[in-house]
């Protein structure tokens, strides 16, 4: 009878710690859900890449699209640069080969229409083109002045400067060794003020030193100089009360 006794209460014990032993299992099982799940989840993505191109694409196409229009930008810009240069050589040469005297109408005429086939099919309002004609006195070397110019802006009819820095008279600056003794020379200056698609509206006014420089605004300019070659003196003027030596 006390064996059967110690046998009974042996078993209760084994029983109640089996099932100590399976709540913990459960519990163990429960704790572990999230994770098993997590893992799962990630696996689940790995093995699903449908949507990684778009993501890349995402990530990319802000810099792609800066690089294609700054591209477009620049090759915009080198190509107006290009054609300000033929503009000041065409209408300076096309002016030194004249064999008569000029006048406003003759002058703008050739300028306009120059300026604007070679400038087409880009903007021509920015455009500003000056005619000047050079003269050398007889010293060694020779003192350079203005003897008359003309600046178009736009298009517009020519205006004469009177008291700035292209007035009759004034001194002019050209390259060492250009004109000798008693000479003429025609000089065209050409600006063109080109504004970017990008960081070029609405942009503030900053002073540099002694020059004005408008933000997002870059003016490009060239000069050429070119010989009277077909007649002497100073025949290739707008007016020959202009001329200090007609012919």
């Amino acid at each position: 009878m006390g064996q059967s006794h110690g046998a009974l209460l042996q078993y209760q014990n084994d029983a109640v710690h089996l099932n100590m032993i399976e709540n913990k299992m459960c519990n163990d099982h429960r704790s572990s859900r999230p994770a098993i799940k997590l893992g799962a989840f990630v696996r689940f993505l790995a093995a699903h890449d449908k949507g990684v191109a778009a993501v890349e694409f995402a990530m990319i196409a802000p810099i792609l699209l800066i690089l294609m229009i700054g591209t477009l930008e620049m090759g915009t810009a080198y190509t107006i640069d290009r054609r300000v240069s033929t503009i000041a050589s065409s209408v300076a040469d096309l002016v030194a080969r004249e064999t008569e005297v000029m006048d406003d109408t003759k002058l703008y005429v050739m300028t306009d229409k120059i300026a604007r086939a070679l400038l087409a099919p880009y903007n021509f309002a920015p455009t500003k083109i000056t005619v000047i004609s050079i003269q050398a006195d007889n010293s060694v070397p020779p003192t350079t002045t203005i003897d008359w110019s003309k600046t178009y802006t736009a298009g517009d009819l020519a205006v004469s400067d009177t008291t700035g820095l292209l007035a009759k008279g004034r001194n002019i600056t050209t390259p060492a060794g250009l004109m000798t003794e008693g000479s003429y020379m025609i000089a065209v200056e050409v600006t063109y003020a080109f504004t970017p698609l990008i960081f070029g509206k609405n942009s503030a006014m900053r002073t540099v030193g002694t020059d004005a420089v408008t933000l997002g605004v870059y003016t490009m300019k060239d000069r050429f100089y070119y010989s009277p070659r077909n007649t002497q003196g100073c025949v290739h003027h707008v007016t020959s009360a202009n001329c200090s030596s007609p012919l």
